[in-house]
């Protein structure tokens, strides 16, 4: 591809933006704060450091910066208020004052998000509130053992990765006071274990709501060995995303070409013109949208009315030739990343195109020595009311 000269300023433009990555260093805006906490008054368990390091590293991974800590004296309004989600990470026993308790249910009520993991449902047992929005109260155990799980919701961003039966070696809580208002993600099949004293429907993951908060629990955990299971650390890891507010996929389309595959919400509309080079452009908005300043802008392929992701595949240019063009942009985020095509760079930057003010998020791939830039692009004020979908439509990008 020959790319215009205006094609030619806006790679420059984008390169510059990642070669300043390299220089800068990491910067840590837009991502959300999630709080571990680990305290016990109970039975410990071995695994919480290993515990804390895996969802740190989760958390690098995807975005989200973690916070870990076994005092109780953050749980008031203002600190809490800083979180996007509180973990409880096998805590036992009773851990929370009276103040500290009326604060934790006022978070979760106006929207802040909590993931409990195993023994969270040995905690707390004389605070009935924390036993309806944990879900249920842990009863007691038969020794590790090897178990089928069933998987019942295969829909749910805990879930679509695992298969429908799934045979792991853990501990296996028995439970009481079981909340019949949750929303069952992972069935326990006793009769594949000794042990089990909840019947035929034994859940051992599951989902609900309280208020405007997201609540998620899994039982799974116990082992030191559960943290280097891929799938079980991708099962924390939809669960962490779900109390984040991210996105379930159900229902999504995909576009499919030759050369890559993206999925998009059904109320994302999808162009193929080809314009440019172009593969795809997906626009959440189409009101006020220009061809002929598509004709004319692209890299970025911006709809300056609305919001859309591009995508642009150009040959790579060398570090020589990139120009100094941005300086009316800002960097807010920056950061390299492994993705489906190997290592790539994201990220998030703010500057005025005429007279409008964008915020971009940009991924820049290389592969087969061709450059790729997939970027979402809105004005300013509407950045964050699509950004958390803008992110999984670009995560779903896959190279064949």
């Amino acid at each position: 591809m020959q790319p215009t000269v205006m094609l030619k300023l806006q790679i420059f433009k984008a390169l510059f933006v990642f070669f300043i990555l390299l220089t800068v260093g990491t910067l840590f805006a837009q991502q959300d704060s999630v709080l571990v906490f680990s305290k016990t008054k109970g039975f410990r368990h071995q695994n919480i450091t290993k515990g804390v390091k895996t969802i740190i590293d989760l958390g690098k991974e995807n975005n989200f910066i973690v916070t870990a800590t076994e005092d109780a004296s953050l749980f008031t309004t203002e600190s809490l208020g800083k979180y996007k989600v509180v973990i409880f990470l096998n805590t036992t026993g009773d851990i929370l004052g009276l103040e500290a308790q009326a604060a934790f249910e006022n978070y979760i009520s106006q929207g802040g998000g909590f993931v409990g993991i195993h023994s969270a449902s040995d905690t707390e047992h004389d605070w009935a509130w924390y036993g309806r929005m944990v879900g249920a109260y842990f009863l007691d155990h038969p020794a590790i053992c090897e178990a089928k799980l069933k998987v019942i919701d295969t829909t749910h961003l805990s879930t679509q990765m695992l298969p429908i039966e799934w045979v792991r070696t853990d501990e296996w809580y028995n439970f009481k006071n079981l909340n019949p208002d949750v929303n069952v993600l992972i069935t326990l099949d006793e009769s594949s274990y000794q042990g089990g004293s909840n019947g035929a429907h034994h859940p051992i993951a599951w989902y609900h709501t309280i208020g405007d908060g997201r609540i998620f629990y899994t039982g799974l955990g116990h082992t030191l060995e559960s943290w280097d299971e891929p799938l079980f650390r991708q099962h924390l890891l939809g669960g962490i995303n779900y109390a984040r507010g991210k996105e379930n996929k159900e229902d999504w389309l995909e576009y499919d070409s030759n050369k890559f595959s993206i999925q998009y919400p059904s109320d994302w509309q999808l162009d193929t013109s080809k314009t440019m080079g172009i593969d795809v452009i997906l626009m959440s908005e189409l009101e006020g949208f220009q061809d002929n300043f598509r004709e004319n802008v692209n890299v970025l392929v911006q709809d300056l009315a609305g919001t859309n992701i591009g995508l642009t595949e150009f040959a790579t240019i060398s570090e020589q030739q990139v120009e100094t063009l941005i300086t009316d942009s800002s960097i807010e985020y920056s950061m390299k990343e492994e993705g489906p095509a190997g290592e790539f760079h994201r990220v998030i930057y703010t500057g005025k195109q005429g007279i409008y003010n964008l915020k971009c998020e940009q991924y820049y791939f290389v592969k087969n020595e061709r450059a790729y830039v997939l970027t979402f692009t809105a004005p300013v004020e509407k950045f964050d009311e699509y950004v958390e979908k803008a992110e999984l439509i670009m995560d779903s990008f896959d190279f064949k």
